[in-house]
């Protein structure tokens, strides 16, 4: 990396994100199993400015966890029902993100979505996001969507949801 002046933005972007998302756990002290899941969508959705987020946590205490959170820029709340239909057809994936290009869900043309497993094993939820932006997800951003996965995980594990 160079010392340009992008870069240094850049950099300090990153930094400023990965403290948010190592302040996550605090923030959710107490936070039931549904409402946490939600603010990982929230906190996804507004920190890479993405389309969507989705997740599915199957939990033999609470039963099946599944919210939609969606941005506001061109993509319509009530969209929410049909990207819970889009993407409850997808397998999560173990490690890495994978990365497709899919149809818009709720309007045209195509957009990119990352979709990466929750849980231990991983493959006891799944997390998607999407964005239309060229290069997505980077590598900062897949790094960021690692961490809040692996950070809801243990949040649920102390939530008390036995299967994760």
């Amino acid at each position: 990396m160079s010392d340009s002046p992008a870069d240094i933005r850049l950099l300090a972007e990153c930094i400023n994100n990965l403290i948010s998302v190592q302040a996550l756990p605090a923030i959710w002290t107490g936070t039931d199993p549904p409402r946490l899941v939600a603010t990982m969508l929230e906190t996804l959705v507004e920190m890479l400015q993405l389309r969507f987020a989705y997740s599915r946590v199957n939990s033999a205490d609470v039963g099946d966890i599944e919210a939609v959170r969606v941005s506001n820029r061109n993509f319509p709340e009530a969209g929410a029902a049909e990207v819970g239909r889009a993407v409850r057809q997808w397998q999560p994936v173990v490690g890495s993100p994978e990365v497709r290009v899919v149809r818009n869900p709720v309007g045209p043309g195509e957009m990119t979505i990352a979709i990466l497993g929750v849980g231990v094993p991983a493959d006891d939820g799944i997390l998607v996001v999407a964005s239309d932006r060229p290069g997505f997800p980077t590598v900062i951003e897949t790094l960021l969507l690692r961490s809040v996965a692996n950070q809801a995980t243990i949040a649920m594990q102390a939530a008390g949801v036995a299967n994760l």
